[in-house]
């Protein structure tokens, strides 16, 4: 069994890079718009054009610069799980930079597997495009002082690769229960056998 389980998608600094080049092509492109169609026009100082323009670039790329400390996993180990996400605007920010920086994440939730006492696997329903109804896995931990948190976990992607089972496994080898009332264990392997599943449960409640 493997030591360290993510669910989720863990950002890198080569990611990040990748998405500065990606969004620095918008950014010129929105400098250049500005500088040929407004500041030709309205600026009659080509320096005072160059530096707004510039300013422009520069703002596209920092206001980007939180969507790449936006993403959020979970990382199960023998000794702890740890929930990492960044709430607020400035949070992300923050995040982004200490990435490039090469800095370790900070967890926004900590707790040691030796004080879980279980997890109770169920689900919520949320409304996608068109109205169409989508589900998401629900992770409820159960601590031996009697406290509670849940997370919905971003990696639905990580279905079909075996990544929930093997967090589950590793978190069995330590003691911990999983409760599966739904036995959604069982489909957590694709994220189509999983949609299909919940709304069989759903279907037959409205019966």
């Amino acid at each position: 069994m493997k030591e360290k389980v993510i669910i989720g998608e863990r950002i890198g600094i080569k990611t990040i890079l990748a998405g500065y080049v990606e969004w620095s092509i918008f950014g010129l492109m929105g400098a250049v718009g500005f500088y040929n169609l407004v500041g030709r026009y309205f600026i009659s100082d080509s320096r005072v054009n160059l530096l707004v323009s510039l300013i422009i670039f520069i703002v596209v790329v920092l206001l980007v610069t939180p969507l790449f400390g936006a993403n959020e996993y979970l990382e199960f180990s023998n000794e702890k799980v740890c929930h990492y996400r960044a709430g607020s605007y400035l949070q992300k920010w923050y995040r982004a930079i200490m990435i490039i920086m090469k800095k370790p994440d900070l967890c926004n939730l900590e707790i040691k597997t030796s004080e879980i006492y279980s997890v109770q696997l169920s689900y919520v329903r949320f409304t996608m495009l068109y109205g169409q109804a989508g589900y998401q896995l629900k992770m409820t931990f159960l601590l031996k002082d009697g406290s509670l948190f849940s997370v919905l976990p971003a990696g639905i992607d990580d279905m079909k690769k075996g990544r929930f089972e093997q967090a589950f496994s590793l978190l069995e080898e330590n003691g911990v229960t999983i409760v599966d009332k739904f036995n959604l264990r069982s489909v957590l392997n694709d994220k189509n056998s999983f949609y299909l599943h919940i709304k069989e449960i759903e279907d037959l409640k409205k019966c």
